[in-house]
């Protein structure tokens, strides 16, 4: 497992003109699953955002050779990517999570990350993160959506049922007396 928040602690800024990966890893001390952490890319594109992750998890797990990821959530790319002098194997599976990707180092360190869709809301994805890096149980569909928002309902300004049976001409209200 690995220690720290890379979202929080600034520690995987790699290049100054790129914001810093949205990423949230489990702490050292956790107890080995099958989800690592949790990550938010900016985009599906998978030869700009894998070797940002590359790059934010290096600290952590040295150098990554290979990153597997599900075919239907990402855009085409090729099946190697040269980062930082290296070659990088990418593997696009179907039979994978479609919410995961998985990184492997030459020493075969491996982690697996809850993938947050790009385009979720702030709130929602940071809480989805925060899930992933400390839940152990729950699926990565059960993440992805305890960390959606509750949205109430909109109130409507139409009169409940019973209230509008009653206006239009319903008899359990007792008449008025006439005058």
């Amino acid at each position: 497992m690995i220690s720290g928040d890379l979202m929080s602690t600034g520690a995987a800024k790699q290049d100054p003109s790129r914001p810093e990966p949205r990423l949230s890893m489990k702490p050292a001390a956790a107890a080995q699953h099958r989800i690592d952490g949790g990550w938010w890319p900016r985009s599906r594109n998978p030869e700009s955002e894998f070797p940002e992750l590359a790059a934010a998890l290096r600290p952590l797990i040295g150098e990554i050779n290979r990153v597997s990821y599900h075919l239907g959530m990402w855009e085409t790319a090729p099946r190697k990517l040269v980062f930082r002098g290296r070659a990088m194997h990418l593997e696009g599976f179907r039979s994978m999570d479609p919410h995961t990707v998985a990184v492997v180092s030459p020493t075969r360190a491996r982690l697996t990350l809850l993938v947050v869709p790009p385009d979720a809301p702030a709130e929602v994805a940071r809480a989805a993160m925060a899930s992933a890096a400390r839940d152990s149980s729950s699926s990565t569909e059960e993440m992805l959506a305890t960390a959606r928002p509750v949205i109430p309902a909109p109130r409507s300004t139409e009169p409940a049922q019973e209230e509008r049976w009653e206006t239009d001409g319903g008899h359990t209200r007792a008449p008025a007396p006439r005058a």
